[in-house]
């Protein structure tokens, strides 16, 4: 098996602008050595400080599998979004046409409590539209290339 190497930036922090919260970082290029499997700890050198800064890097087989199971559950989620949506369009457009026929009769009492049902199932389907599309998930931290332990002068970046 092979090892996977890419090129990160590492960021030194070089001044605190007063009184903000932005700062100023130097940066430079680093190669980060992916490991053939799991996940494993490198080192590579600040160019500003001249310090030793550990990198923790998972694997890229672990990463894509880690990948595809969310990529499936995201898709699994947009079907069920779309599912639920139309069914409860379908549910809150229902009531309607007996509801009219109702009213028409002289029912009116019968018609207005059909209402609530087509405001409650609309509801419901303005509710489920957000789950409609299809967001492609990003690696999360633990699949990413990150830092050892927590710097407040380093940060790395892709």
């Amino acid at each position: 098996m092979t090892t996977d190497v890419e090129t990160w930036q590492l960021g030194h922090r070089t001044e605190e602008a007063s009184g903000q919260a932005l700062a100023r970082w130097d940066r430079h290029p680093v190669t980060v050595v992916r490991p053939a499997k799991g996940v494993a700890t490198g080192r590579f050198l600040c160019m500003t400080c001249d310090e030793a800064v550990d990198y923790v890097a998972a694997s890229t087989r672990v990463r894509n599998r880690r990948l595809r199971w969310r990529r499936w559950r995201a898709r699994a989620g947009c079907y069920a979004g779309r599912f639920l949506f139309v069914m409860m369009v379908l549910s809150a457009i229902s009531p309607l046409p007996p509801a009219v026929l109702m009213a028409t009769r002289g029912e009116w009492l019968l018609a207005f409590l059909l209402l609530p049902f087509t405001a409650l199932y609309g509801w419901f389907a303005t509710v489920a539209l957000p789950y409609v599309h299809y967001r492609e998930p990003a690696p999360r931290d633990d699949e990413k290339v990150r830092l050892a332990t927590r710097s407040p002068v380093h940060e790395l970046r892709s």
